[in-house]
């Protein structure tokens, strides 16, 4: 049996500018996006939300056009680190 490698396909990181306006997409839908409801229902909406906020992110950023996986991993990219380094400066500052 043979191991495929498959690597999945890199975009360029976001630009300064592309993560500003990734935070103030989702602001502007941060009550469901971050619903931490796990229905049928919730999720539909969810997936909904982050095509809308695609398509919006796309037409404003203009450099390179990103799926919807690429802005939902740099979302949580971004979530996972504003939680270290808050997480570092509170045990440094005790």
């Amino acid at each position: 049996m043979a191991v495929v490698n498959v690597k999945r396909a890199r975009c360029a990181n976001l630009t300064v500018g592309e993560r500003s306006l990734l935070i103030d997409l989702v602001i502007s839908h941060f009550d469901i996006i971050e619903n931490k409801q796990t229905d049928a229902v919730t999720i539909s909406k969810k997936n909904q939300t982050w095509r809308v906020l695609t398509a919006q992110f796309n037409t404003h950023s203009g450099l390179m056009n990103r799926t919807k996986e690429n802005l939902k991993a740099a979302w949580e990219n971004m979530k996972r680190l504003a939680r270290r380094m808050d997480r570092m400066e509170r045990d440094c500052t005790g």
